[in-house]
């Protein structure tokens, strides 16, 4: 039984920012499947452009593996065959969450300046439209100074996330949660475990209950 999903994945799409993976999505979904996982996400560094692949990738793996099962039988449908081998592609994004505002300017060393990361799911097609109304905004106000930056700001969220169409998690150490987190191990501070309380609720007030997870 495959009851596994990896929901934070990295591929040759996520180096258009940083040199940041050696993995191949094609080579990435195959050995998903190798392994016995149900699904993979593709959850670049806010970059969308590997989706189109994405799913042609998993559309064909979907074929290829329903033929060798039901060799004698016509093919159904995408989701049909995706229901009974119990495998999935996920389209996600890890965007980079910034203080209202914050612009190229900012990088002066006089102002607090964080990205926290953030991954989101789509879960279905308004889902994903979300998605890339957030990423393009984040483009648009985008800048290179060493680093290519796409920050989105937190009414960027709220203006675009609703409905329950999206599903999100703290992502890595990189997040807000695991530096609230860290900053009450070392102080022992218990205002950084309010904030860390505080950042949760409002992320499960944003996406919906049960649609935020701590990774």
């Amino acid at each position: 039984m495959r009851d596994y999903c990896g929901l934070h994945n990295h591929s040759e799409f996520s180096n258009v920012k940083i040199i940041d993976s050696i993995n191949r999505l094609d080579r990435m979904i195959d050995y998903a499947w190798d392994i016995g996982l149900s699904g993979i996400a593709e959850t670049e560094h806010d970059c969308l452009s590997g989706t189109l692949q994405a799913l042609t990738l998993y559309k064909s793996k979907l074929s290829k593996e329903w033929a060798a099962k039901h060799p004698d039988e016509e093919q159904p449908s995408y989701a049909e065959m995706s229901k009974e081998l119990d495998f999935k592609v996920i389209l996600g994004n890890e965007i980079y969450l910034s203080e209202e505002g914050l612009n190229e300017d900012w990088m002066d060393g006089k102002h607090s300046v964080h990205f926290w990361h953030l991954i989101l799911l789509a879960k279905d097609a308004e889902g994903f439209f979300q998605l890339k109304q957030l990423s393009s905004a984040a483009w648009r106000r985008a800048w290179c100074r060493g680093i290519l930056r796409t920050p989105t700001y937190p009414s960027d969220l709220i203006r675009e996330i609703h409905g329950g169409h999206l599903i999100g998690s703290t992502a890595c150490l990189g997040s807000n949660a695991a530096y609230r987190w860290k900053m009450f191990r070392d102080t022992k501070n218990p205002e950084q475990i309010n904030r860390l309380d505080q950042h949760l609720a409002g992320m499960e007030n944003l996406f919906g209950k049960g649609n935020f997870f701590v990774e």
